[in-house]
């Protein structure tokens, strides 16, 4: 289906360019790269060795940071699935594209109607994969979380789709690998892949699991073991098609997992920095390639606009994300001051929906939680988030000034009519969401 034409005559006419001094490179216009994201769900980025973690739970993902941009401080624009994968394939934030409800409210299910509404990325608006596309790529996606499909619209400007339902690393690099012949192809490609391992329920995976006395201990080992599974399928698949060899690979996650940090398991629920803190990697082709730990504060929002950068393509203006070429190359300008969002929001059964939101400025982050509540911490002194000082003598300011900047930011921001498309759930869907956690 033809998309409309609002964000069209906003890209404008595309065309390859270098990006000259940013990274120390230029590209020839007739061999553009290949590129490839990849996002881990689950993946909170203190659970990797690369940004901390006393567990070698990664020595891939290691290696390829140790060529490649690391961003230290990357946010999600939320907490679960849905909404923050489609603000990585659109550069907007949830309450501008709209997708906040998807299979997440079968958490609300009845059990006795199995028919539910989720939200899809409307038709007007481009998305990374469409953009690409339109480049001359052609694109290729693999998903293993059952919430990135074609009835919320993420298949949009994919060649080829393949869906499916927690099956494993292992399965979506069988399906990688059936379509190897076509990579080699004389156009370059992009491919999206979604790992879905470290989701719960977490497979405690040999070697790598060790089993531990306390339960939430044990928890935290089976997921660990499940990045290491992980880790070592990202291996497999590099080496066999050769990425160290003119690839773009852009590595994150649509956001992390509590473990009682704040009294709560899971995600979905909040947005505090277990949930929304989440990796960040760009590894460049070889001759643009170096080390760098960028420690501004940055949004999954930016990877849209940063390739669009990368390829020489003009900007959409109702990106609310940045490129982030000129971090990477040490041209930090206004990022400094930059307000990061997040936002949660869920429906609930015969009530008005819960809206949660996160703002991140400097050194400071306030949070309105689901019940109203607000929370106030120091980033720089407390990163872990222990000590709230909302409502503190002297802090009153700081927290009414983040809170006015999203509710300013929110109003002037574009905002698509939210789109829904109906979805039965059978017996079989039903326990695969029981498993996944999203039904009681």
């Amino acid at each position: 289906m033809k998309r409309k034409n609002i964000q069209k005559a906003a890209i404008g006419i595309f065309f390859i360019a270098a990006m000259g001094s940013l990274i120390g490179c230029s590209h020839k216009k007739e061999n553009p790269p290949n590129i490839v994201v990849v996002v881990i769900d689950t993946l909170r980025a203190d659970h990797l060795p690369v940004y901390g973690h006393s567990k070698n739970t990664a020595p891939f993902i290691s290696h390829l940071a140790s060529q490649a941009a690391v961003f230290e401080r990357a946010y999600s624009a939320s907490s679960w699935t849905a909404p923050a994968t489609a603000s990585i394939f659109t550069s907007l934030y949830p309450f501008q594209h709209g997708v906040v409800t998807g299979l997440l409210a079968a958490r609300r299910l009845q059990q006795k109607n199995h028919k539910i509404l989720v939200n899809r990325i409307p038709e007007e608006i481009q998305t990374l994969t469409e953009l690409v596309h339109q480049r001359g790529y052609r694109t290729f996606g693999v998903s293993d979380n059952i919430n990135i499909q074609r009835l919320q619209g993420f298949t949009a400007g994919f060649e080829k789709f393949r869906l499916f339902h927690d099956a494993s690393a292992q399965a979506l690099n069988g399906q990688i690998k059936k379509w190897a012949g076509e990579f080699r192809n004389s156009r370059p490609y992009y491919l999206y892949i979604h790992y879905n391992d470290p989701h719960a329920k977490y497979t405690p995976r040999s070697p790598w699991y060790r089993k531990m006395d306390d339960p939430l201990e044990d928890m935290k080992s089976a997921y660990d073991s499940e990045i290491r599974y992980t880790d070592e399928k990202l291996r497999e698949i590099f080496e066999l098609l050769g990425w160290d060899n003119n690839t773009l690979l852009i590595l994150t996650a649509d956001h992390g997992e509590e473990f009682g940090e704040h009294g709560g398991q899971g995600h979905g629920r909040t947005l505090y920095r277990e949930v929304i803190h989440v990796p960040l990697l760009i590894y460049f082709p070889p001759g643009e390639r170096a080390h760098r730990r960028v420690a501004a504060q940055v949004s999954t929002l930016d990877i849209l606009p940063t390739i669009q950068d990368y390829l020489g393509l003009k900007r959409a203006r109702i990106w609310a994300g940045n490129s982030l070429l000129s971090l990477i190359g040490n041209d930090p300008g206004q990022e400094s001051r930059r307000v990061i969002y997040s936002h949660l929001q869920l429906k609930m059964a015969g009530q008005p929906d819960q809206i949660a939101i996160s703002a991140i400025s400097e050194s400071w982050k306030f949070i309105r939680n689901l019940n109203g509540s607000n929370e106030l911490f120091n980033l720089e002194k407390d990163f872990l988030e222990k000590q709230s000082w909302f409502g503190q003598p002297g802090y009153g300011k700081i927290a009414a000034g983040l809170e006015m900047q999203f509710i300013s930011f929110e109003k002037k921001s574009p905002k698509f009519e939210k789109q829904t498309a109906p979805y039965t759930l059978d017996q079989k869907m039903l326990e695969e969401l029981k498993a996944l956690g999203y039904i009681k």
